[in-house]
């Protein structure tokens, strides 16, 4: 079963999830070599960025910590794809969720010359967080029913940020596996999932804690 904590919420903090020293080094790269014009994308969604889908040091990172987000969820976990994106100035991120090869999202910061809050919203409660993270630090979220966005353009010059993505070995888009097969669900699959987290949490809060 699904973290309670994570159900509660919708999200987790996790400090230290990539190491600083390294977290900077990748940022480090980016900004050296990864804004390129074949790297570069404009869109309604994101405005002006540079997007990497499958970097070898965020693949390596990826499988390396399934085993960490395994037992941090407390299910066996799929890797799906993994992304590292640099922000631009006046580039912006609007409210959404994702689809189902992000059931169990982790962003992790990789650095910025300025702060550029997160925001997520739990789809039942509507509780609102806003989310700063240190180089390294990640917050832990489930894509496909929390709700994320940052409020503004950015107003900095570069901000980079690493994705990776799961979902449950033995959960309903288990077929997403390595992000082969992209078919979405039927309509109404994000409040039939919603539904299946909040059953979750009912459970949980029933069943009997360990002394």
């Amino acid at each position: 079963m699904i973290n309670r904590q994570l159900l509660e919420q919708g999200y987790l903090i996790v400090n230290g999830f990539v190491n600083a020293e390294y977290s900077q080094e990748l940022y480090q790269d980016l900004l050296e070599h990864g804004r390129t014009d074949n790297t570069f994308m404009c869109d309604d969604f994101h405005g002006a960025v540079h997007n990497h889908p499958n970097t070898t040091a965020a693949v390596e990172i990826h499988h390396y910590m399934t085993k960490y987000m395994t037992d941090l969820i407390g299910e066996s976990l799929f890797p799906t794809y993994s992304y590292m994106r640099i922000y631009n100035n006046n580039s912006f991120l609007i409210k959404h969720t994702d689809r189902p090869a992000c059931e169990i999202s982790a962003t992790v910061h990789l650095g910025s010359d300025k702060e550029w809050s997160m925001f997520v919203e739990h789809p039942i409660t509507r509780k609102k967080t806003r989310i700063d993270l240190k180089s390294g630090d990640a917050v832990v979220y489930l894509g496909c029913t929390t709700q994320h966005w940052r409020e503004g353009s950015y107003t900095g010059e570069h901000f980079a940020q690493m994705f990776l993505h799961w979902v449950r070995s033995r959960g309903r888009f288990a077929y997403t596996l390595n992000d082969k097969d992209r078919t979405q669900p039927e309509r109404g699959w994000v409040g039939d999932l919603v539904t299946e987290y909040e059953n979750m949490l009912i459970q949980s809060m029933l069943r009997p804690r360990l002394l």
